[in-house]
């Protein structure tokens, strides 16, 4: 914590992020991803991360959005786990 304070990164935010969502703490890892794009607004990692924390917290419309964020930046993954969780449609308000 001390680290990303002294050198915000979106990097940093982003992998802390992930790590919270492994162990299942969602919503604390997606306060991270916000961070993240925050500094770096068009990263599709985080976009796609971000999406992945909403699906499991099921919230199916900000899944969605973020997926087509994410594919949108081509995100490898982002438009074929779209494809399946969102029927390839995406909320985009």
């Amino acid at each position: 914590d001390k680290a990303i304070s002294l050198y915000p990164d979106p990097k940093y935010y982003n992998n802390r992020g992930v790590d919270k969502a492994l162990l299942g703490m969602y919503q604390s890892a997606i306060s991270d991803y916000y961070q993240a794009l925050r500094l770096k607004p068009n990263y599709g990692d985080a976009m796609f991360n971000m999406g992945y924390s909403f699906y499991e917290l099921g919230y199916s419309d900000s899944t969605c959005y973020y997926l087509q964020m994410a594919a949108n930046l081509n995100h490898d993954q982002a438009a074929r786990i779209m494809k399946e969780v969102c029927n390839g449609n995406a909320d985009t308000h």
